[in-house]
């Protein structure tokens, strides 16, 4: 379970994000972690984004993300004021040493993860977003991959979001 405090702005083609990630490991032994994070992300096709994260408490690492993505907006108006687009994205991951023995238990710096991902954002009103969304993940390097149990992942979630 994630808390997320995220400022995020545009200006022409470049966008800028940043802020705070406080993550709860229920029921995993983990302990709970915070991060700050920064990301720079281009409007143009597949909207690249590199966004860097720095652990601040547990781990002590950083992870860095390069994510393409494209939106399908509005893609059905099931009812009046209400409107579906579908968000797919692929994302690969580079893990400090620190960040990867905490999270894989290989204390060796590396290409980590790589990432699938579909999202069906519907949008309620002007305010609300409700995202049910659907994820692949698969290890990247060699020697995490033989480190793990399980070294592929498939996971879902559902986000609400309150802009203004």
């Amino acid at each position: 379970m994630d808390l997320i405090a995220d400022v995020s702005g545009s200006w022409g083609i470049l966008s800028l994000s940043g802020g705070i990630i406080h993550y709860l490991f229920p029921n995993t032994g983990l302990p709970q972690t915070t991060e700050l994070y920064g990301a720079v992300g281009l409007d143009v096709l597949l909207s690249p984004t590199v966004t860097v994260y720095a652990d601040v408490d547990e781990v002590n690492g950083a992870y860095m993300n390069l994510s393409l993505d494209h939106t399908f907006e509005n893609v059905c108006e099931p009812i009046e004021g209400v409107r579906v687009s579908v968000d797919v994205s692929a994302a690969a991951g580079f893990g400090s040493a620190n960040h990867n023995a905490f999270y894989y238990g290989t204390a060796t710096s590396a290409m980590t993860d790589l990432t699938f991902s579909a999202g069906f954002p519907i949008s309620i009103g002007e305010h609300w977003t409700v995202t049910p969304a659907i994820n692949y993940s698969t290890i990247m390097d060699g020697r995490i991959r033989r480190a793990l149990e399980k070294d592929d992942n498939v996971w879902s979630g559902v986000s609400v979001t309150f802009s203004f």
